[in-house]
């Protein structure tokens, strides 16, 4: 949460400063990162034109949308420890260790089970939806993306495409501001956050990966 905090506006800032004809002045930069930075994980407050900003700096405000805030906040997305569980797999994985370990605690393999379950069920579900809209949409595809990952993460940040979108893609964002709700919550509690023992223990073996 911290790290977000910090390198969020810091990266924001970084990548809309380097638009080669600055828009606005350095302060009004300073503001918008730190506002946007918090805003496109949480409320989804807007004081500023979206589509004016860098492509990258769009491009950073995607990946905070889709991290989204922590768990049990009324924000959305995939939320900031499902990613740290699934950064920290990675690390001690390149490390050489066996065991998923975080500041002298062991994370349970369910639990890297239920946080590769939300992210891969995240990233299908917008993928398929921006393969609609792109489809069935005459609108830029950054665009269309930017659309969905604000409905699923339920940020409510446009490109100024809403209004442009047709029935179904108006369909399709309001199933996705659904989802992002009450989702992929509802597929933890209907079973997958709870993982019941299993009463025949297979043998295990090596798949090769990667």
């Amino acid at each position: 949460m911290t790290f977000l905090l910090v390198m969020g506006p810091l990266v924001f800032f970084i990548l809309e400063s380097l638009r080669p004809t600055a828009a606005v002045d350095v302060w009004t930069r300073i503001g918008n990162s730190l506002f946007y930075s918090v805003s496109a994980r949480t409320a989804g407050f807007n004081m500023f034109p979206i589509d004016s900003f860098n492509t990258s700096a769009l491009f950073w405000l995607i990946v905070l949308m889709a991290i989204g805030a922590n768990p049990s906040s009324t924000g959305g997305g995939m939320k900031t420890t499902t990613i740290g569980v699934l950064i920290t797999a990675v690390v001690r994985t390149i490390q050489g260790h066996a065991q998923i370990t975080f500041n002298g605690r062991a994370i349970p393999q369910e639990t890297f089970a239920r946080a590769l379950t939300v992210v891969a069920l995240y990233l299908l579900v917008a993928g398929f939806a921006v393969m609609l809209l792109v489809i069935t949409e005459n609108l830029p595809p950054f665009a269309l993306a930017f659309e969905v990952i604000s409905a699923l993460s339920t940020v409510g940040l446009t490109m100024s495409v809403t209004a442009k979108l047709s029935a179904f893609g108006k369909i399709v964002i309001m199933f996705l501001m659904l989802f992002g709700r009450i989702g992929i919550l509802s597929f933890l509690l209907a079973g997958i956050g709870n993982i019941s023992a299993s009463k025949v223990t297979y043998p295990e073996d090596d798949f090769f990966v990667g």
